[in-house]
């Protein structure tokens, strides 16, 4: 106590303040236990958290990979303006001008135009009889005798080509051509491939 002029003793004021401060203490045993554990949820946590984000990093990189092949794949049909698909079609074959049209059906459109061939004319007349050489008008003989001298001119037997040359239908241009296959001046049909063309056999 503080001692006053006149002999008597003043009381001292204090004020106590209750704080906290780092130091350095050491762990109980309990506590040391507490934190082990504390430790090992964090570290199972954590291997949980790694594998999620491994797993969801993934499913994004296979979105991002669909994503971006639909954007070149776009990109490509935008640039190009057309693509490939299944469409039904028709084809339409005309064995009085040897001609086939192929057309789509869902818009008509003519998708290719081109003479038949020897395997489409072979097959209709097995199909058809009526259009092979036994029956229908025969090929006059001087129209046969200018068949055989431009096939051997020109190197060449085919339907179409005595077609355009003779200006006939693709069935008398056919029937023509078998003439000349049964007297020996052309080999038989050979799908696309002209026919061979036979030796001329000497007169007499």
């Amino acid at each position: 106590m503080k001692e006053d002029t006149d002999g008597t003793q003043e009381p001292e004021k204090i004020t106590t303040k209750t704080y906290t401060q780092p130091m350095k203490v050491a762990l109980t045993q309990a506590e040391i236990l507490e934190q082990a554990e504390q430790m090992a949820r964090a570290q199972q946590e954590g291997g949980q958290a790694e594998a999620d984000l491994s797993s969801i990093k993934k499913q994004y990189a296979a979105k991002i990979e669909d994503a971006a092949a639909a954007i070149n794949r776009a990109a490509g049909l935008i640039r190009d303006k057309f693509w490939f698909r299944a469409v039904k079609c028709e084809r339409h074959l005309n064995y009085t001008t040897g001609r086939v049209v192929e057309l789509r059906l869902d818009t008509m459109e003519v998708v290719c135009e081109r003479s038949m061939t020897e395997d489409e004319r072979q097959m209709e007349i097995i199909a058809h009889p009526s259009v092979s050489e036994s029956e229908g008008p025969k090929p006059d003989e001087a129209v046969i005798a200018e068949a055989e001298k431009f096939i051997r001119e020109t190197n060449r037997a085919s339907v179409s080509s005595l077609q355009r040359k003779f200006e006939l239908s693709y069935t008398m241009a056919a029937r023509v051509m078998d003439v000349l296959e049964e007297r020996g001046v052309v080999g038989p049909a050979n799908g696309d491939t002209p026919r061979e063309i036979k030796e001329q056999k000497p007169l007499g």
